[in-house]
């Protein structure tokens, strides 16, 4: 034809399909990169917006949570502490 062997032709078409393939898979790669960055940006924004419950989240979360014993201790009734008033005292002669 124009001097052009055939292997050549072929050897031009394997090549250009390799960079092709090459490019569709850097493609694929930067597009997932940028999806990946907007959830996380998504998020983000929830969490700001929400900062109370992602607060409540991590605090109760398995991870977080730390585990302690506590010994219980005798307290006054919480009425005595709130009504004001001494306490009513009886004696033996009344």
């Amino acid at each position: 034809m124009l001097g052009i062997s055939m292997s050549s032709v072929e050897k031009l078409k394997r090549e250009f399909r390799e960079e092709k393939e090459r490019l569709d898979e850097e493609r694929r790669k930067v597009e997932n990169e940028e999806e990946m960055k907007k959830k996380k940006e998504g998020e983000l924004i929830l969490r700001l917006r929400h900062r109370s419950s992602s607060r409540a989240e991590r605090r109760f979360s398995p991870i977080a949570r730390s585990v302690e014993q506590k010994i219980p201790t005798a307290r006054e009734p919480s009425k005595a502490a709130q009504s004001g008033r001494s306490a009513i005292v009886l004696s033996e002669q009344q």
